[in-house]
């Protein structure tokens, strides 16, 4: 967490935790985290000098004995929240209001699963903060009224004994009334004796809670009216809501408290906002103005982009038009749940029934769902709310997740079996006991208690095998005389395996691997690893870690090896066919309960043409480099480049010129990446000349260690071309923006400029440079198989090929031929 980026709140904003399902508790225990003792950690804080803690600590401290992941990632928020406040805390000055003031405050139904309100209250002591306190209250309220009047009560007691003990100090106490402000007024007036109690929201208020009355009426405390925005006490019983500032502008008569309050929550919320919009929508709101009001730049993304324009109604209606089930229940909730609001947003008025027959006729074509569709339908009680129709549909999801543990979370219901063939599940008996769901043998004649009742079998002598890695168990459960070259798909074998030469594009000759099959009578060795490509429905696939065994009957695809995410298999008569997010990998025939992959051997892919060769010794670079080289470039697109030079449209930054080497110099820091290199860095400094492109790269294993790596190449550098720094240029980054780069600047010279805040795009060039070198580091470990912990070599070498490359923004010259001069 060191490196994390600091959260302005505790706790998400207007997040209700509520308790962990079984697999989130399962996916907590996996971790192996003492989730008691971390709260407990942060509990010591919250009693004794960060109050703001308060309300998150109450929250987490529900779920101490079930706790789940989702409550794992909330106390990583408030940790996150720490790092940003380290330098606040308590103080005390003596320039302050004598006397003792207490604020009071609850939130109605603030616990989803209880709906018992939450408490919280204050106060200070000659304007210094003392007491203070948050707690789920013991019963449920039924209105705000009643909570608020439960925590003045336990207030004024709490005020009562704290009075006593300052006057058993001899510490100075006015003779005034102590000053108790709440932002209820049916409260105080229920305190003040002025409440009817014929009021059916509060008659029932427990008799022993009006004691208060009497405290008020000696005249010992005196409630006050104040402003929920003006209540201390309010962030004690509920986590901070930055949407208020967003749609409530600073009230003109507000005094200076009220002011500050509001616009540090501004400044958090306008952080926010930017940093998690486009490029283009940045360049349509953002301007100076709306860079000072948080309501202002909530108000201008409204107008643009949630106003009742027939325009923006029309593209959202058409966005639920084609929300479209793809099987893929859990994203499809999602997106309905995402279009519903939307829909709401826009004031676009459709029937609740008519939303709710949409959203189960789109899952109509799924006969898995059939029977489960068929009783929400007639339900006339969820078809009136569609909201209900998507939590009980996420039960669904969580049911069949619980029912099959082995599933990913992302999976859900996506993953289908065509097959319609019954299979009989056999169970064995083990560990000397008979197991009573086997329906093979009777418990008297059991071979595991009755060990003498099994018959002695020709060559039951155990094999005993190497220990070795690659230990591969082909089973094939059926033996049947197939041709050699035939490619089988077979969900028991761990490997991939194949019998000749003529599949490998690379093999590496290993030691013999045993390799077991279900044929008793033959023993098989592997005799080397290597790749594999194959042309399946004229589509390339390619297979890493395939063991060549020469004597193996037919070629093997382990389905196991083959997909570690969801995966469709469909079926027709004899025919096959796997689908992979939609997209059609495999397909064959079913011969004798075997699957037979249609496939060709490309001939073309055994050999690496020169042109593809030069393209991956430079770091693939593009056709145009190549042509200026003089080298033969490939028109055919190169899969590695497709897959690893993704990326948005560039953001159109503005420098002024440098004309010389060094003055104009971009920095950054790029990390944490995982996992970690083989020297233990896990971040890399880039550093870019401007005018001459020429880039440099330090390895860090922290990120404090940036001032030093700088200095130390910023004086190599100036010894070598005999000049001197004149301008850096880097973001905002705790790494850069602090006091030793600062007094570095000023003891050196040259000037330090910083890009806005939460806004890359506007530092460019090194950003620009980071690509390059990331989408050729990328590049090359793909194309070389390289394990990720390698990561650091890559980036060296993908610095230096860019070094060498001619830049066509700088007349096809390399950057190193332009620095060296």
């Amino acid at each position: 967490m060191a490196d994390c980026r600091p959260s302005p709140t505790p706790l998400v904003t207007n997040e209700h935790l509520i308790p962990a399902t079984s697999e989130e508790i399962l996916m907590l225990k996996e971790l192996k985290i003492n989730f008691r003792s971390a709260i407990g950690s942060i509990k010591y804080l919250s009693s004794a000098t960060q109050p703001d803690l308060s309300f998150a600590v109450s929250t987490l401290s529900q779920y101490l004995e079930c706790p789940g992941i989702r409550h794992w990632h909330a106390f990583l928020h408030v940790l996150r929240y720490l790092k940003g406040t380290q330098d606040l805390g308590l103080s005390y000055s003596g320039n302050l209001p004598k006397g003792i003031v207490a604020w009071s405050d609850a939130d109605l139904s603030n616990c989803r699963a209880t709906r018992r309100s939450v408490k919280g209250f204050l106060a200070t002591f000659h304007g210094c903060l003392i007491l203070w306190k948050t707690r789920k209250q013991p019963s449920v309220s039924t209105s705000t009224a009643e909570a608020e009047y439960k925590v003045l009560c336990n207030l004024t007691s709490k005020l009562l004994w704290l009075k006593q003990w300052c006057q058993g100090a001899n510490l100075f106490v006015s003779d005034e009334p102590i000053t108790v402000w709440d932002d209820n007024q049916s409260c105080i007036n229920t305190a003040n004796g002025e409440c009817n109690f014929n009021n059916k929201r509060m008659k029932h208020v427990d008799i022993q809670l009006h004691f208060i009355k009497e405290v008020v009426k000696s005249a010992t405390i005196v409630l006050k009216y104040t402003p929920s925005s003006e209540i201390l006490a309010d962030y004690l019983t509920k986590s901070v809501n930055l949407l208020d500032v967003c749609e409530k502008p600073l009230a003109e008569d507000a005094n200076t408290t009220a002011a500050s309050k509001w616009k540090k929550a501004s400044y958090e919320a306008i952080n926010i906002i930017i940093s998690r919009i486009s490029d283009r929508v940045f360049l349509e709101v953002v301007n100076p103005t709306t860079t000072e009001k948080a309501d202002l730049l909530w108000s201008k993304i409204r107008n643009q982009y949630a106003s009742l324009r027939p325009v923006n109604r029309g593209r959202v209606w058409m966005d639920w038009q084609r929300c479209f089930y793809n099987g893929n229940l859990q994203s499809y909730i999602d997106s309905c749940r995402k279009l519903m609001l939307e829909l709401e947003s826009v004031s676009i008025k459709v029937p609740n029934e008519l939303l709710s027959y949409s959203l189960l006729g789109k899952l109509g074509g799924d006969p898995k769902l059939h029977q489960y569709i068929e009783v929400l339908t007639l339900s006339d009680d969820l078809i009136e709310k569609p909201d209900m129709i998507l939590t009980k549909l996420q039960d669904y999801v969580h049911l069949i997740r619980d029912n099959n543990p082995s599933l990913p979370s992302n999976s859900a219901t996506a993953l289908v079996s065509a097959t319609d063939e019954t299979y009989k599940i056999i169970y064995y008996c083990t560990n000397g006991k008979h197991n009573d769901k086997s329906t093979s043998h009777t418990k008297n004649k059991c071979w595991a208690e009755n060990p003498h009742l099994k018959p002695i079998r020709k060559d039951n002598k155990r094999r005993k095998f190497e220990a070795n890695s690659y230990l591969a168990k082909a089973l094939i459960t059926s033996v049947t005389t197939v041709p050699e070259d035939q490619l089988i798909l077979d969900c028991g074998a761990t490997h991939h395996m194949f019998n000749s030469r003529k599949f490998f594009l690379s093999l590496s000759d290993s030691t013999n691997i045993p390799v077991t099959t279900g044929d008793t009578n033959s023993s098989l060795k592997a005799v080397g690893v290597g790749k594999v490509s194959l042309l399946c429905d004229s589509r390339p696939l390619a297979l890493d870690d395939c063991l060549y065994v020469p004597n193996l009957k037919c070629n093997l695809i382990s389905l196991l090896a083959l997909f570690k995410n969801k995966l469709t298999i469909n079926r027709s008569n004899n025919m096959f066919s796997i689908e992979l997010n939609n997209f059609t990998l495999l397909s064959g025939r079913i011969i004798n309960q075997l699957m037979h992959v249609n496939y060709t051997i490309p001939k073309a892919h055994l050999t690496v043409t020169s042109n593809n060769l030069w393209h991956q010794r430079l770091g693939h670079p593009g056709p145009a480099v190549l042509k200026k080289l003089g080298l033969p470039s490939n028109d055919a697109m190169c899969t590695v480049c497709e897959l690893n030079k993704a990326h948005k449209q560039p953001f159109e930054e503005k420098f002024e010129d440098a004309l010389s080497p060094l003055d104009c110099v971009h920095i950054d820091l790029v990390g944490p990446i995982h996992p970690a290199s083989i020297s233990g860095s896990q971040y890399f400094l880039s550093i870019t000349d401007q005018a001459t492109s020429y880039k440099i790269t330090k390895f860090l294993g922290k990120k404090s260690d940036a001032y030093e790596e700088f200095l130390t190449t910023k004086i190599f550098l100036e010894n070598q071309k005999d000049r001197r720094l004149k301008k850096l240029v880097s973001n905002r980054g705790g790494e850069f923006l602090n006091k030793r780069f600062e007094l570095l600047a000023r003891a050196h010279g040259f000037v330090h400029s910083f890009s806005p805040p939460e806004t890359p795009q506007h530092n460019g060039f090194a950003e620009r440079s980071n690509r390059t070198i990331l989408d050729k580091a990328r590049c090359l470990l793909n194309s070389c198989s390289l394990p990720p912990e390698y990561w650091a070599e890559a980036v060296n070498t993908a610095v230096l090929l860019s070094n060498l490359t001619p830049t066509q923004s700088r007349d096809n010259k390399s950057p190193y031929y332009l620095w060296t001069g």
